[in-house]
């Protein structure tokens, strides 16, 4: 968690806009707001991660100014514990970032906004989690494979063993994308 305070960076001398004021004002802002939720969710989708990330996620990109638990949770249209949950999530994806302001008892949130800190965020806590995992799974594969078993699964899981390294090299590579 991040703690503003009068040293900090994160820390602002005018308390973060009122409830309401990053929510679209017209019908052309909530057009977009709209479609912007839309494309969250499916690259959320895409990654395997529930659609309500995408949702949670949108109002707090579009926001010019922290928002509380409370209206990303009503911009969302997500329930209380749809929203709790996806924040954890989010910040464990080092999507959004928690913000704590002195004298208020509120939790505020802030997005990541740099493309390249939130692909390397997405590939460490999804793709990469699963690689490590992979990693185990098919040494144990292959040193269970025995004398006896059928010829052509030695090579499928040295292939795979292969393709394995090979895709954990770009994940570097990828998390390069992004104009910061």
């Amino acid at each position: 968690m991040v703690h503003s305070g009068p040293n900090s960076p994160n820390h602002s001398s005018a308390p973060p806009a009122g409830e309401g004021d990053s929510a679209p004002s017209s019908s052309a802002e909530a057009v977009v707001a709209a479609r912007l939720s839309d494309y969250f969710s499916r690259l959320a989708e895409g990654f395997g991660l529930p659609r309500t990330l995408g949702s949670l996620f949108s109002p707090l990109f579009l926001a010019g100014n922290l928002l509380s638990f409370e209206e990303v949770m009503r911009q969302a249209g997500v329930s209380k514990a749809s929203a709790s949950m996806g924040l954890r999530q989010l910040r464990q994806l080092r999507a959004v970032e928690t913000v704590l302001l002195p004298g208020d008892r509120r939790t505020y949130y802030r997005a990541e906004t740099s493309v390249r800190r939130l692909v390397s965020g997405l590939l460490s806590g999804t793709i990469l989690a699963q690689l490590d995992s992979g990693d185990r799974l098919l040494s144990e594969a292959a040193s269970g494979l025995s004398p006896g078993s059928p010829s052509h699964w030695a090579d499928r899981v040295a292939s795979l063993q292969r393709w394995h390294e090979n895709f954990r090299g770009l994940l570097p590579v990828l998390s390069q994308f992004g104009t910061g």
